[in-house]
């Protein structure tokens, strides 16, 4: 049904007269489908962003102060409305963090809203710079913490790796004997080169570029591994979390 804006002005005007935050949500919550299904609308009386903002805050309030089983906040309506495809990325962050905001405010969770957030940032990341995407995807969860050290152990062994001409070689990895077996022994001695109190394995470069090569693999593992990933591996494991 096709809109004018003499009838989105009636519904402002009824939003303006009602008294209860409800209301006031379900009210705006209206006009938003009537923009979102009149483009030339979008931005009368105020932007879709602003009436989305306004919405939100209403209908947080509105469960404030409820009884018991009455205060249930719609989780999937919030995301709806924030996630409309007539919102850029940021300006759905912006409105993650409004939610955020009033529902830290009556004492409610917000986990699942950094949840989305991160889910945002990682689209806009992707699309933007790619750096930031693959250390943030890294630290998202414990699996990709977990999946991400071991993938960086596995490189750390192939590099390793004896190679038959020695004359091109940029470094040259001196093993001790803990196996028998040629790829466990491989294994745990590039283990036991990242435990500084194991006195064994030694690694020497033979170039500038070897320095280099190692110097720029201390950086990943220092920065990246011990900052960002553990971080993000301790901070993924709630041991105070209660099952239901």
């Amino acid at each position: 049904m096709p809109f004018n804006k003499t009838s989105l002005d009636n519904f402002y005007e009824s939003v303006s007269k009602h008294k209860l935050h409800s209301d006031k949500a379900q009210g705006l919550a209206t006009i938003i489908e009537i923009k979102q299904n009149n483009s030339h609308l979008a931005d009368y009386h105020c932007s879709l962003y602003l009436d989305t903002k306004r919405m939100l805050a209403h209908y947080i309030q509105s469960k404030d102060g409820k009884d018991y089983g009455y205060d249930q906040l719609d989780c999937d309506f919030i995301k709806k409305y924030i996630e409309q495809d007539y919102l850029t990325k940021r300006q759905q962050l912006a409105l993650y963090e409004k939610a955020s905001s009033c529902l830290k405010a009556i004492g409610e969770d917000v986990k699942w809203i950094q949840e989305r957030e991160l889910n945002i940032r990682l689209k806009l990341f992707l699309k933007e710079n790619l750096l930031k995407y693959i250390i943030v995807l890294s630290g998202k969860s414990t699996k990709n913490c977990l999946c991400t050290l071991f993938l960086l152990f596995v490189i750390e062994n192939l590099v390793l790796l004896p190679i038959a001409d020695n004359e091109h070689a940029l470094f040259v990895f001196t093993e001790e004997h803990y196996s028998n077996n040629q790829i466990i022994n491989h294994i745990a001695n590039v283990l036991a080169l990242r435990l500084d109190w194991i006195k064994g394995p030694e690694l020497h470069c033979l170039s500038w570029v070897g320095v280099m090569m190692v110097f720029i693999w201390l950086v990943i593992y220092l920065v990246f591994v011990a900052n960002i990933l553990f971080k993000n591996l301790f901070k993924n494991i709630d041991i105070y979390e209660i099952p239901e």
